[in-house]
């Protein structure tokens, strides 16, 4: 189960899920919602509005280092051009201060920061399969609510995080949004308590919606 607004009776509470990361049934109405069109504040299951400014600080500061291409053929082989960094991070800082969708800001990288195909590359060069042809790794269609929901989630840890570094906070807790889909490595680390100076950060991996939470003693 899964706590998140129902689009058509708009309940708020608790909903069966259909497909992790996708579709979720509402208790009360029985309507199957999609995911991509929850609030931020639902996707990433606290308020993070008392962290807004940290989390645009943090997008705005940021390299994206995993998206970003390094090169000519990094940007040929899909990465993100340094334009399209600039514009991410535009779609990204709007997003967050004005609450928008799943679907909303990856319908905003869509249009803004244009992902084309992503291939495989390794050593300086796109890796062929046996018939010559460059092995996709994720399609143009995909990358836009994949970015979408992988840098929500990594803005908003690393936004909260600074907040809590602000406020004497010392630890922090890893908490994972349970399931039968839960990956084993976010479940390993439901509950783990770090020292804030060396905490993990989600995501753990495309699509992961854990966080992390301050712990007070």
């Amino acid at each position: 189960m899964l706590v998140l607004n129902c689009g058509s009776c708009h309940y708020k509470g608790l909903a069966e899920v259909l497909e992790y990361f996708k579709r979720y049934r509402c208790v009360r109405c029985g309507v199957v919602n999609d995911v991509a069109d929850v609030s931020l504040k639902s996707w990433l299951g606290f308020n993070y509005a008392e962290y807004l400014n940290n989390i645009i600080a943090f997008v705005m500061g940021d390299s994206f280092e995993a998206l970003a291409a390094v090169g000519k053929l990094e940007v040929l082989a899909g990465k993100l051009s340094a334009g399209q960094i600039r514009a991410l991070k535009d779609v990204l800082a709007n997003s967050f201060a004005k609450g928008k969708s799943i679907r909303d800001i990856a319908s905003a990288i869509e249009t803004f920061v244009r992902p084309k195909d992503l291939f495989a590359v390794q050593n300086g060069e796109v890796v062929l399969d046996e018939n010559g042809n460059p092995i996709l790794r994720v399609s143009a269609e995909a990358r836009p609510e994949m970015i979408a929901r992988s840098e929500t989630t990594r803005a908003a840890a690393n936004g909260a995080l600074e907040t809590y570094k602000e406020n004497g906070i010392e630890k922090v807790r890893w908490v994972a949004a349970l399931s039968q889909r839960t990956c084993p490595e976010c479940e390993a680390l439901n509950g783990q308590v770090f020292n804030i100076g060396d905490a993990k950060i989600p995501p753990q991996h495309v699509d992961c919606r854990c966080t992390i939470v301050a712990v007070v003693e």
